[in-house]
């Protein structure tokens, strides 16, 4: 359809000057509203001949077939911006959504046809941005008598022939990151064993985020652990007997825990923000802990008369306990993108069902533009 439309077209965008062969440059003087209208419709033709698969592309379809089916364009130009639109026709190109209401000569907002070059999300006022044509002459306001020694106002251009076949450009479907940062859990702590409840450890995470969509989303992993140690003197003097008094049973209770624990959970986010280098994104990060717990009890005692040992009566018993965990965990955060780099701190808790752990995280990663 743009391919036909196009063919006796002057394309006034330096970028079509690009995608054909030789071309020759020439400049087109702009006096009237038409124009006007013509250079908006060579912009918007040419940037979706140089990028056919952008989904806006039917869109401006119906555009150029109401325009050749002699719909009338109005134009309002302010502070160096030019505003073009169907008078009567609102944003949704059907028949039964037609507002003839507004059919008054006026461009009113709901009007508007976009500026197709301008990217579909911005951080900026949609009037600013998707709908403005820039660089355009400022027509005069009544009209004059033409004068052979005025001066006009030119624009350059480029004569190109009639285009061949479109070469698309290869894009990836989208943009992948990862990164890794260090993990904190606030576990119960254990005095017994002289465990202060902090686990250690780290996470990595992969994110992948199409080329359409602002939302992304991906798996991490982790891994933690921590260890302590106690010990507890025993002291038993005899209280009957010939040797009261004077035999004690003497002893040290050594107490060892150890916590080694993996996790992998899924990551799901969404970009709030993205304009140039700068990115804001907001996550969800849920998934599943395996705790893997080891404690040991080591009782080592003697007899000792007087505060000598007695020979032979020298004992060592050791005992171990094993137990795992399983935990569900939650986080929130948030990507900070500055550049090609990212930043993402994130709090949530963990929990048994029993108890509830708080748990923080900050990890650093790759993220790359993405491609228009």
């Amino acid at each position: 359809m743009l391919e036909k439309i196009t063919e006796n077209l002057i394309f006034i965008a330096p970028l079509a000057a690009a995608l054909y062969s030789s071309p020759v440059s020439a400049q087109i003087s702009i006096k009237t509203e038409e124009d006007l209208t013509k250079a908006m419709i060579e912009t918007n033709t040419v940037y979706f001949i140089s990028h056919p698969n952008d989904q806006r592309k039917k869109d401006w379809e119906k555009y150029l077939e109401l325009i050749g089916a002699d719909e009338e364009v109005v134009v309002k130009q302010t502070d160096g911006k030019t505003y073009f639109g169907l008078d009567g026709w609102g944003q949704v190109l059907e028949p039964k959504h037609q507002q003839r209401s507004t059919e008054n000569g006026v461009l009113d907002l709901s009007e508007r046809i976009p500026n197709y070059t301008i990217p579909k999300f911005s951080i900026e006022k949609p009037e600013d941005r998707h709908y403005a044509f820039l660089g355009l002459p400022e027509l005069q306001q009544e009209p004059k008598q033409a004068d052979p020694f005025e001066e006009t106002y030119t624009v350059p251009v480029a004569i190109v022939p009639v285009p061949g076949p479109v070469i698309e450009k290869e894009v990836s479907a989208g943009e992948i990151s990862i990164g890794a940062g260090y993990l904190q859990i606030y576990a119960a702590s254990d005095e017994k064993y002289g465990f202060n409840g902090q686990l250690y450890g780290g996470k990595a995470w992969l994110t992948f985020q199409p080329r359409e969509t602002h939302w992304y989303f991906g798996p991490e992993i982790m891994a933690y652990g921590n260890s302590a140690s106690a010990a507890q003197n025993v002291e038993i003097p005899a209280k009957d007997g010939p040797l009261a008094g004077e035999l004690t049973l003497e002893g040290t209770n050594e107490y060892s825990l150890s916590v080694f624990g993996l996790g992998t959970g899924f990551i799901s986010g969404y970009m709030v923000a993205e304009k140039n280098n700068f990115g804001l994104g907001l996550e969800l990060h849920s998934g599943i802990m395996l705790d893997l717990m080891a404690r040991e009890l080591t009782e080592k005692s003697a007899y000792y008369i007087n505060g000598n040992l007695v020979e032979g009566t020298s004992i060592s018993n050791t005992s171990a306990d094993d137990e795992t965990a399983v935990n569900m965990y939650t986080e929130l955060g948030a990507k900070i993108k500055l550049s090609a780099l990212c930043f993402g701190p994130a709090v949530g808790m963990r929990t048994d069902a029993g108890r509830v752990d708080p748990l923080y995280s900050m990890s650093i990663g790759y993220c790359p533009n993405r491609q228009e």
